[in-house]
């Protein structure tokens, strides 16, 4: 109908955007920078030299002291530990 308005609303989408954070990986500082909202554990292999189709008894993996899982999200200043026990 005449004088009937239609309108339309721009909605922002939020693309994931490149991140990055500093860690300590066994005592040595790492900086990871990944292009994704967010980093997780398992990313690390792709940082670190560790030989994990050799090992030997249980494989140890924490953050700030506590039980890690591999999709566990990684933040700033995090403490990780990876090794074979």
């Amino acid at each position: 109908r005449d004088g009937d308005e239609i309108s339309f609303k721009a909605i922002s989408t939020s693309i994931p955007k490149y991140q990055e954070i500093n860690i300590f990986v066994n005592g040595n500082n790492l900086v990871m920078k990944e292009n994704k909202s967010e980093i997780i554990f398992v990313d690390i292999f792709n940082y670190i030299n560790f030989d994990y189709k050799n090992l030997k008894g249980r494989l140890v993996l924490t953050i700030n002291g506590q039980k890690a899982n591999f999709t566990d999200v990684l933040k700033d200043g995090d403490i990780l530990v990876v090794k074979n026990d």
